[in-house]
């Protein structure tokens, strides 16, 4: 089944992007056909972390103007199955297109990931609710948990939400006023969907090592995405 996934987050600086990037991969490497949509406006960043910004030409501002589709598209070159329509310079100021856009996606990808910038998503209301969940992602500290709360406010009726604790140590968690996961999740009111441990190794523009934790959390993060029952490890966290 074709699923569009929006990955927002309340606060900059949260690795929304290598969220998206790193499940992205997974879900390529469980043999899907995958699309992260960047539009992160003016901060584009996915196409430093595939390892595509020499072959970019078009954008999705470009798509959204008459261009075709394919000459947009830059396909990851460590992942078969995986493929970047970058930010443009700009939104559109008439959503019509965009929206006619991610439908006619449905029958090329399997997953179409939207990385959405920062702080209010005001293009979320221009993606069609079916077929559509989202992914809140912050950091374990007190404003990022904050700004998770406030999103909830623009997740259309309909919109299955949950959270990414991105990031994690518990020496942060210590940090906040928050006791423990379950004070967080009950604080946010989304269900959680990963844990993923901070992970101090991690490269912009180059894949997680074999051995890192933060892989192995997008890896059953996509899992789960693909409606696999997937546990989230305590012993991890």
């Amino acid at each position: 089944m074709h699923r569009r996934i929006a990955v927002l987050s309340g606060k900059g600086g949260t690795g929304k992007s290598t969220l998206t990037a790193g499940v992205g991969r997974a879900l390529a490497g469980q043999g899907k056909r995958v699309l992260l949509l960047d539009l992160d406006v003016g901060f584009r960043c996915l196409d430093l972390m595939l390892g595509v910004t020499d072959r970019l030409v078009f954008d999705l501002g470009d798509v959204l103007r008459g261009k075709p589709l394919d000459d947009a598209l830059l396909p990851a070159p460590d992942r078969d199955g995986l493929a970047l329509l970058a930010a443009p310079a700009a939104l559109p100021d008439d959503p019509a297109p965009f929206t006619a856009l991610l439908c006619s996606l449905e029958s090329r990808f399997d997953f179409v990931l939207l990385d959405f910038p920062a702080g209010k998503p005001t293009l979320l209301s221009a993606v069609p609710v079916e077929h559509t969940s989202a992914l809140v992602v912050a950091t374990p500290d007190e404003i990022s948990l904050r700004d998770a709360v406030g999103l909830r406010a623009y997740l259309p009726d309909g919109v299955d939400a949950r959270l990414v604790l991105n990031r994690f140590s518990r020496a942060a968690l210590r940090r906040t006023s928050f006791a423990d996961l379950d004070r967080v999740v009950d604080t946010c009111g989304l269900p959680l969907a990963a844990v993923v441990p901070f992970d101090g190794d991690l490269a912009v523009g180059a894949p997680a090592s074999s051995t890192s934790p933060a892989r192995a959390a997008w890896q059953r993060l996509a899992q789960r995405l693909d409606g696999k029952s997937v546990p989230i490890p305590a012993k991890k966290i």
